[in-house]
């Protein structure tokens, strides 16, 4: 090799690292836009969240780039609820999705911080919340949180019950039913019962950090969410949380005020 000939390809090969620099460095305008401003890096390397259409391609596979080679292999597992056409249980991935049946496969998620402070109850969560905000569910984001699909419930905050005012969140909720492209995306844990919907009132439980550098996007465990309907009926993912008997959104919002005026 000549020492021109070895000039250009190193110039080659510089503008096409410059290309994958630049195509994993920036996600689109539509990630950048706005819940949160632009994400925040995350320490797998990846960005903090993607949204579902930039992490699915025109044939319905994984864009490789956005994430770490071993969350691209994760995603492509059936159990992770991405189902490119061809793929095993597709066909019923797309009935589930199109019929709101369960999906072909269950996600199950990981719950429980390392040495997580007590969050089973009513009576701990108030206790333990660093903050306890009230709010109204204005607006689902589907995509992937660290890799993990799901949606991210942007809530727009009411009352601030206990510790620092936000005016918005979001809320990562690991259930997410849509075809994006050509693939079915059918992820599904039994724990977390129905999706909440835009409209919803939710009572949100402050434990964790937050996960981005705005402070406003979390990743809850189950019992650290309330959410009434329409009907002011209350719902909890866990459904042991709330106390025997109480059904509504009052006897919740009194029964949190009663346990923090007895601390």
């Amino acid at each position: 090799m000549n020492a021109k000939t070895g000039g250009c390809l190193a110039v080659a090969l510089v503008l096409s690292l410059m290309e994958a620099v630049g195509a994993v460095g920036n996600p689109s305008s539509e990630a950048e836009n706005a819940l949160v401003g632009v994400p925040a890096r995350d320490v797998w390397r990846g960005w903090l969240w993607i949204p579902i259409s930039d992490a699915i391609d025109e044939s319905g596979a994984i864009v490789p780039g956005r994430l770490p080679d071993y969350r691209v292999r994760q995603l492509s597992s059936k159990f992770s609820g991405v189902f490119p056409p061809g793929s095993e249980k597709y066909d019923a991935a797309v009935d589930a999705v199109r019929r709101g049946h369960d999906c072909p496969f269950f996600s199950i998620v990981i719950e429980d911080r390392v040495n997580p402070r007590p969050n089973r109850r009513l009576t701990e969560l108030a206790a333990s919340a660093d903050r306890i905000l009230e709010g109204t569910v204005v607006g689902e984001h589907p995509g992937l949180l660290i890799g993990e699909v799901g949606e991210l419930l942007e809530v727009s905050v009411e009352r601030t019950v206990k510790g620092d005012r936000l005016d918005r969140v979001l809320l990562f909720y690991p259930l997410l039913k849509t075809i994006v492209r050509r693939a079915a995306v059918c992820r599904q844990d039994p724990k977390f019962g129905s999706d909440p919907k835009s409209g919803d009132h939710v009572v949100f439980f402050q434990l964790g950090s937050p996960a981005n550098e705005r402070g406003n996007l979390f990743k809850p465990e189950r019992t650290e969410m309330i959410f009434a309907g329409p009907t002011g009926e209350l719902r909890s993912p866990a459904g042991d949380l709330l106390p025997p008997g109480m059904k509504t959104l009052d006897e919740l919002e009194a029964a949190v005020k009663r346990l923090l005026e007895a601390r």
